[in-house]
């Protein structure tokens, strides 16, 4: 009597001697036949599994955008909210006092008074000749004009104040010539210099005489005269003027820092140009490009371009979505090709906080893919329905009106549905599927 079992590669028999004894015959290999079954088997597997990891890998692409785009959000919500409006306001709040020709002055003030000793060690970067012996207006006045980044008025600015104040009456410009004219006081009290009609106040100006007097224009109730004025005295007030052309923001780095201030990043450079990122576009490699924010799950963003207008946008319905930067996100990092319309994405980043695909980005920015939905109602029950569904990114983004601009969109026009406010036409990213 045989018995048999399967023991890894080999097969056993096992003859019965009687006496509850057996002895034992082996033999390695597998029949033909049984080789025949085994790869039948595997073709199967591979024949099911195969497709099945094409898509998980597909997935995995996928989520890699979709992390890209998250983070174009969080860079959305966390860093423009307030970034422009914070630099123009501080870029505006120089300017208190404006004239019709665009002279703009700072409010009036009341200069504290400079030390020899500190003169003398400030003078030369101050541009003062001469330095008063004791407590200096004058000099006090230059150096906080000079720490608020402009100058005190020249002659002509004031005698151009002057010709404001006293309308109809023609200024003098030479000196210690009085000139009878009315004050129009209640523009002086809203220009901050006095708070009643009566006094008379003067103005410093940036003409220095000697180390004693300094020029300034004396705005008295009915004259006003050129003169020059004791340094020693604290009854001139000041105010301060731009220095040639207004200065203008750097918004860009401004916005590389405050990424690195916000973020967890791997490290960054804020110091790479702009202009090296535009020339490695062509031809699209960006594998050894630095980036400007690299985070420690291994995303690279690059700023693709200064705050700019943005061509494509120019005819865009609110003014905010016509200007931002163009950022570039390498959603796989170290380890995917660093290639432009693979894993290195093109975005839009507008002033009005809006992501949109950009216009270099084929086919179309369309990999992200989204559903749209909007309400209906039938009396006080609301139904949400679906308007699109799988559809591109930037395709969802015209049809629901989140940008409104022709020559972006082409012929891709909002859908009447979401003309209605009603209806609330919104987009929602489809997030990856996990499938393992």
């Amino acid at each position: 009597m045989l018995r048999r079992r399967l023991n890894g590669w080999n097969r056993e028999y096992y003859r019965f001697l009687g006496g509850g004894r057996y002895t034992t015959l082996s033999r390695q290999g597998f029949t033909v036949a049984e080789l025949v079954a085994a790869l039948v088997i595997i073709a199967v597997i591979v024949v099911v599994t195969l497709p099945v990891t094409i898509k998980k890998f597909k997935k995995v692409d996928y989520a890699s955008q979709y992390m890209g785009y998250e983070f174009m959000r969080n860079i959305s919500a966390n860093v423009i909210p307030g970034f422009f409006k914070d630099e123009e306001e501080d870029e505006e709040a120089d300017c208190a006092i404006e004239l019709s020709d665009g002279t703009c002055f700072t409010a009036p003030f009341y200069p504290t008074a400079m030390s020899l000793s500190d003169c003398e060690a400030q003078k030369g970067e101050l541009g003062i000749s001469e330095c008063y012996y004791g407590s200096d207006y004058w000099a006090g006045a230059v150096k906080a004009c000079h720490d608020m980044g402009g100058t005190l008025p020249s002659q002509q600015q004031l005698d151009q104040l002057a010709r404001v104040l006293y309308p109809g009456t023609t200024i003098s410009t030479s000196y210690g010539v009085s000139v009878d004219g009315l004050r129009d006081n209640d523009m002086a009290i809203s220009m901050g210099f006095i708070n009643s009609p009566s006094p008379a106040f003067g103005l410093w100006s940036s003409m220095e005489y000697d180390k004693n007097d300094a020029y300034h224009r004396e705005f008295g109730g009915s004259y006003t005269v050129w003169y020059k004025f004791g340094r020693v005295y604290a009854t001139t007030q000041a105010v301060c003027i731009d220095d040639g052309a207004p200065e203008e923001i750097d918004y860009t780095t401004l916005f590389c820092q405050k990424l690195e201030q916000t973020f967890n990043k791997y490290k960054s450079d804020c110091s790479v140009p702009v202009a090296t990122v535009q020339a490695a576009v062509p031809g699209g490699n960006f594998k050894n490009l630095t980036p400007h924010i690299e985070l420690a799950n291994g995303l690279k963003l690059y700023i693709g371009s200064d705050y700019e207008d943005i061509e494509i946008l120019s005819d865009a319905e609110q003014e905010d979505d016509r200007s931002g930067f163009l950022i570039y996100i390498d959603t796989d990092g170290n380890s995917g090709k660093g290639k432009l319309n693979d894993d290195v994405v093109p975005y839009y980043l507008l002033k009005s906080g809006k992501i949109l695909p950009a216009e270099t980005f084929a086919p179309s920015g369309e990999q992200l893919k989204v559903n749209v939905m909007y309400d209906v109602f039938t009396g006080s029950r609301r139904e949400i329905k679906l308007l699109l569904t799988d559809s591109g990114y930037k395709t969802a983004a015209c049809k629901t009106g989140y940008i409104k601009s022709v020559k972006y969109c082409g012929t891709t026009v909002q859908d009447d549905i979401c003309k209605e406010v009603v209806n609330d036409c919104r987009m929602k990213i489809k997030e990856p599927i996990k499938i393992f």
